[in-house]
């Protein structure tokens, strides 16, 4: 994992396995040409890319950027990092480091990340969670996460939602139910 900062348009460039991210587009080097065309980049701030440009990325190069003061790094590391990187990250002060946990990580850190104070990630949990997660956040406090529960659960957990106090909450877990 190579880091480019302040680099297109001031924002950061992050090369990683084989990827290149610049916060408008994740692309590989096949489709850099018509890219770059599209944007106008500069053959020097290309240039800059292709000398860091690797296709592959350790543990320790990704690792190195658990702690990087930018939340969007960290959130790549989040994404394209393996377990235990998501492990350092768990309890990341952004959000959106966090709901890449949620996503990308494993039932373990969705255990954690059921009872995150952001609803926006317990969302991610009942969208990629499992049963037992499911049964927590059938009771939760956000009929949007209901809803979630309602779509990615199962039968029992709409069971459950099909008297919700929330009319989107009941509707969905009513539709999925006669889906069966």
């Amino acid at each position: 994992m190579k880091v480019l900062r302040n680099h297109f348009n001031n924002n950061p460039t992050v090369v990683i396995h084989g990827r290149i991210i610049n916060g408008c587009r994740n692309f590989t080097l096949e489709e850099a040409p018509n890219i770059l065309k599209y944007y106008k980049v500069p053959d020097d701030i290309w240039q800059e890319v292709l000398d860091v440009y690797s296709p592959t990325s350790t543990d320790e190069e990704i690792e190195s950027f658990i702690n990087d003061e930018n939340f969007y790094i960290r959130k790549l590391v989040a994404i394209y990092g393996n377990d235990k990187h998501r492990d350092a990250l768990i309890n990341d002060k952004s959000m959106d480091v966090r709901n890449s946990v949620a996503i990308y990580g494993n039932d373990s850190h969705r255990d954690i990340l059921v009872k995150d104070k952001i609803s926006f990630i317990r969302e991610a949990v009942a969208r990629h969670g499992n049963s037992s997660q499911h049964d927590i956040l059938v009771k939760d406090e956000d009929w949007v996460v209901r809803v979630n529960v309602a779509r990615f659960g199962s039968n029992s957990h709409r069971e459950l939602l099909k008297n919700d106090t929330d009319l989107h909450v009941r509707n969905i877990a009513i539709f999925k139910l006669r889906k069966k």
